[in-house]
């Protein structure tokens, strides 16, 4: 499913789905090939038995679901995510409200200090 994480314009589901299949569809004949030379290269040395030697056919290639299907487990994939998403939004907004409301103590003691008084206090009227 990393094929569809970096949304770009020419990443589409249906651009994925057709480059797996052509990967797929590689890997197939590279190992449909691979079995039909060993079963050659075993008949060859299979020579002084009697009997022949009846190979199964390779298995057929067997197509990849739909780029809906792509579309679905991607989407499945970062709703099962949401839970820690809405923390790091959470932790975030948390850390945004802390600097603010240290901005504002800050601003206080600026403002007590720069009166003079050492009896400042939380009032109303300071923001």
């Amino acid at each position: 499913m990393t094929f569809l994480k970096p949304r770009t314009s020419g990443n589409s589901s249906s651009y994925m789905q057709s480059a797996k299949e052509e990967a797929h569809r590689e890997e197939w004949a590279r190992q449909t090939i691979r079995y039909l030379s060993d079963c050659e290269h075993h008949m060859k040395m299979a020579t002084f038995v009697p009997s022949a030697a009846v190979y199964p056919p390779p298995p057929p290639f067997r197509p990849l679901p739909l780029a809906q299907w792509f579309e679905t487990v991607h989407s499945n994939d970062i709703l099962s995510h949401v839970d820690e998403m809405k923390g790091v939004i959470t932790s975030t907004y948390g850390r945004i409200l802390k600097m603010d409301s240290t901005k504002k103590v800050c601003l206080l003691w600026q403002s007590c200090f720069t009166r003079g008084s050492l009896q400042c206090g939380w009032t109303s009227g300071t923001s």
